[in-house]
């Protein structure tokens, strides 16, 4: 969807926000269709996951419709003042290839017009321009049906990864050999090349990074550092579960501190179980709604780290390779829209305990 609200006119920092925001921050906070995050809150926090679900819900839909509202205001105003403009139209598709590339590929004189739509069409162009966003919205509404109507056959994971990646290389190929014919095993390779460079090329200055972060969780830290070594970010946590106390204000925004903490792995999953445990220690010893800390914590750690404010997350990874931004500069854009949402979503949990 990035290239498409490039190619109408969004600058590419804000179609990377609002895919981010949409996407890596509201739909997976709440992760209300396959459930992995609520489930593990849930588990650690001692409670049904049906208990969790609509707070869940609400929480996500509350930091997202917040966070995009004033993310929609500011990109509008940069917008007119001109510090974000339109993409230039052959910049468009072209980001990821270098110009010999480009060249070399299309055998054209300029990189300009290379994806300028001057070049001919295929033969079956048309066919796969409908062919290929009806398949994969094929596979997502099955995903879908699975997760709500038959969850003992739900597709998830390892296994949802599987299907869609082994669809889209069956498309890859077929759409190769239906425009390049005696060419198409070459042609198939240097495709699949391109999109491992392009991969390595997103990831290559996030795994650095994302390694000392990384240290913050028991799992990872005792695989450096010995066995027995805790995360710092958890034990950061947990000491400061401890001065949080029975006020309902002060355990609200401490949760939402902790999860914001556990996120910075660039994860934002790992520290679901922490959350949840700390959500229901401390909620039960103060009379609180625990469903509603723990979910609170959910939305906050994932918003974080699943992610919109950690620069080596997967999510800010993946938008700003596509749409060839800094991870920074989203990261930075998005850090008033999604904090103005995590304390209005608190400012509520308050209300409900």
């Amino acid at each position: 969807m990035i290239p498409i609200a490039i190619q109408v006119g969004l600058p590419a920092m804000g179609a990377a926000v609002l895919v981010n925001l949409f996407g890596h921050g509201m739909a997976l906070s709440g992760d209300l269709v396959i459930q992995g995050a609520p489930r593990l809150t849930a588990n650690a926090a001692g409670l049904d996951i049906s208990q969790i679900l609509p707070y869940t819900a609400f929480f996500s839909l509350t930091v997202g419709l917040v966070a995009i509202a004033i993310a929609f205001y500011t990109i509008r105003r940069d917008m007119k003042n001109g510090i974000l403009q339109e993409a230039k139209k052959a910049e468009i598709f072209t980001a990821k290839f270098s110009k010999e590339q480009i060249m070399a590929k299309q055998k054209i004189a300029t990189a300009s017009d290379a994806y300028s739509g001057d070049e001919e069409l295929g033969k079956h162009a048309k066919l796969f321009a409908v062919l290929v966003p009806v398949v994969l919205l094929a596979i997502v509404i099955l995903i879908i049906y699975r997760a709500i109507f038959d969850p003992s056959h739900a597709i998830k994971g390892g296994s949802a990864t599987a299907l869609l990646g082994g669809v889209a290389v069956i498309l890859l190929i077929l759409s190769t050999f239906s425009h390049e014919k005696g060419k198409a095993i070459e042609e198939i390779v240097n495709h699949l090349r391109e999109g491992f460079f392009f991969a390595v090329k997103i990831f290559a200055s996030i795994i650095p990074i994302a390694g000392f972060f990384l240290l913050g969780h028991p799992e990872h830290a005792a695989e450096v550092l010995g066995e027995g070594s805790t995360g710092y970010l958890f034990d950061l946590g947990t000491a400061l579960g401890q001065y949080l106390g029975g006020n309902h204000v002060i355990l609200t925004l401490g949760i939402a501190i902790i999860a914001l903490l556990t996120g910075l792995d660039g994860s934002g999953f790992s520290g679901l179980p922490l959350v949840g445990a700390l959500s229901a220690s401390l909620g039960t010893s103060a009379h609180a709604n625990v469903a509603v800390l723990a979910s609170l914590g959910q939305v906050a750690a994932v918003f974080a780290g699943g992610g919109t404010l950690t620069a080596w997350a997967f999510g800010v990874a993946a938008d700003c390779g596509i749409a060839s931004v800094k991870p920074a500069d989203l990261v930075r854009r998005n850090l008033i829209p999604v904090m103005a949402g995590l304390f209005a979503s608190c400012i509520l949990a308050i209300f409900l305990m």
